[in-house]
């Protein structure tokens, strides 16, 4: 990982525990059998912290982390299409996208982690309507984890070679995996 690995977990389980703090009422959470998502929504976001400067290093291409984020917030879309809180949030996370593929230019890393915090403290309080929001908010880290897990794997095993392409490829696979889960609600807790 990249150098303030620690600072950066503890930033992002910090702001995991503030979104639980602002939106926990809102959900149906409070029951007993969503206690893991208090873990799950502090780990979440504190892991997006922690390895969004490795997605930064390992796509290169301008635009290519805010393709992810963008994915998240589809994600999350997918799982509460009928909220009114949405619409605004997915026009700041896609017109960002938009913005950086054509000025091919890259925000910093923690423009991206403020656009995943608003993006998973309102699936969050998507709860409120849908408990699957949770869902989308939770599953939308996973392109930012296969780039990681997939940049990891290949400086541990010399016949990996990590190629921008390559990376890319891994990364649109997590993008359309975590949309797919989410808007089918295969991981639903029954």
């Amino acid at each position: 990982m990249r150098r303030n690995g620690g600072v950066r977990l503890l930033i992002g389980a910090g702001a995991g525990v503030l979104i639980l703090r602002q939106q926990w009422r809102y959900g149906h959470l409070g029951r007993a059998h969503y206690a893991w998502a208090m873990f799950a929504i502090v780990g979440v976001v504190a892991v997006a912290a922690w390895i969004l400067p490795n997605v930064h290093h390992h796509l290169p291409r301008p635009g290519a982390p805010a393709v992810l984020v963008a994915s998240w917030a589809a994600a999350i879309y997918g799982c509460i299409p009928e909220t009114g809180r949405q619409p605004g949030l997915l026009a700041m996370v896609f017109g960002l996208a938009a913005w950086e593929l054509l000025s091919r230019t890259t925000l910093p890393w923690p423009a991206h982690f403020a656009e995943i915090f608003l993006l998973v403290s309102s699936g969050v309080f998507g709860t409120a309507g849908w408990p699957s929001a949770l869902l989308g908010a939770l599953f939308g880290v996973w392109p930012l984890v296969l780039v990681t897990a997939a940049a990891v794997a290949a400086e541990r095993v010399d016949a990996l070679q990590v190629t921008p392409l390559r990376m890319e490829i891994v990364a649109a696979t997590g993008c359309v995996g975590s949309i797919v889960v989410a808007r089918t609600g295969a991981l639903v807790h029954p």
